[in-house]
């Protein structure tokens, strides 16, 4: 649930996103809905085999919902295929993307099948009908060291199968891999920003943040140090986006578009956080998974730097975060900070 604090962050929002209890991102992704869609927020359909990764699927769906997105998980199939397959067109159609989780189990499959029809698992059928209606897939694939729930070891006809789908959508899509929770969380995240960044229809330019070099992301308790940062970087001729500073200037009264164009068109990123607690709250973690996930894909090539507060340890921020680089907030830092962001201390 978003604090006080991240409300009255956003408090110069348009009147209908104030206190709605979602972040920039589900609004950037209602650009992907027709202005017919009577639901009130992005919904998200979410496929994968239960018995070894219904753990992580439980990730993504407290991801979605703490992004503002509605999750929606399709427990019970039709011994049929034919049936079975109907009834996912019914609720995929209605969903805004889809989730695919893909581990090395092949899982349930229809116990009814005519001759015509070939082998599939339910995961495999969802991915199938999601492509049919052309809806966004998010491919994210488990590694081998993945610890998995606890399941029984498949037939090896079975696991053939599971490794030809996991081939296909290597194939197909630019998939994204994770080893544990926090990196499937992460990367959900991510993926969820940058396609929300793509339905966006709207792109106009403004001075102030086409030269916006790097992008402050900080929860609104630990605000008074993004400042220090922002005003810093300013003084040395840096061109930085913190929205606390830079919306009121912008003379646009869509945040939620700035906000969004400001972090697709930095190239840095520098975390301000006191806490492991404040750098996992949704607004912020969905400003820096969208950063890491763009570096990974190769979109985007700059530094991104945590300031740690008040003696945080690296040790103490998730891991996504503690493998770029992490400096102390103290005035000697910055000149360390100002170099990894091209200036000139």
């Amino acid at each position: 649930m978003e604090s006080a604090g991240d409300r009255e962050r956003f408090s110069r929002l348009p009147r209908c996103a104030v206190g709605s209890g979602r972040s920039p991102v589900a609004f950037a992704m209602e650009s992907m809905k027709s202005p017919d869609d009577g639901a009130d927020r992005p919904t998200v359909f979410i496929s994968s085999t239960s018995a070894d990764l219904g753990s992580y699927r439980n990730v993504v769906r407290d991801t979605l919902l703490a992004m503002g997105c509605f999750p929606v998980l399709q427990e019970y199939f039709s011994a049929d295929s034919r049936s079975g397959e109907a009834v996912l067109a019914e609720s995929i159609k209605r969903c805004d993307a889809v989730v695919c989780l893909v581990g090395f189990l092949y899982g349930s499959e229809p116990s009814q099948r005519s001759a015509d029809v070939r082998r599939r698992s339910f995961a495999h059928m969802e991915y199938d009908v999601a492509r049919r209606l052309k809806k966004p897939v998010l491919a994210f694939l488990a590694e081998e060291k993945c610890p998995f729930d606890a399941h029984v070891v498949e037939e090896e006809d079975k696991r053939a199968l599971q490794e030809s789908f996991r081939a296909a959508l290597l194939q197909q899509h630019v998939v994204a891999f994770f080893s544990d929770a926090d990196g499937l969380r992460t990367q959900v995240i991510g993926a969820l920003t940058h396609l929300a960044g793509e339905k966006r229809q709207e792109r106009p330019s403004h001075a102030a943040v086409n030269h916006a070099t790097a992008f402050i992301s900080a929860k609104s308790e630990d605000y008074s140090y993004a400042r220090e940062v922002y005003r810093y970087l300013k003084a040395h001729n840096v061109g930085a986006f913190l929205s606390d500073e830079s919306l009121p200037e912008l003379g646009s009264s869509d945040y939620r578009k700035e906000i969004d164009r400001a972090l697709d068109q930095a190239e840095h990123m520098v975390v301000v956080t006191s806490s492991r607690e404040h750098v996992e709250s949704p607004w912020v973690e969905a400003e820096w998974g969208f950063f890491i996930n763009e570096k990974r894909s190769g979109r985007k090539t700059g530094n991104l730097i945590t300031l740690a507060i008040d003696g945080l340890l690296p040790k103490d921020l998730p891991p996504s975060l503690r493998y770029y680089e992490v400096l102390p907030f103290h005035p000697d830092s910055f000149g360390k900070l100002l170099r990894y962001l091209g200036g000139n201390p």
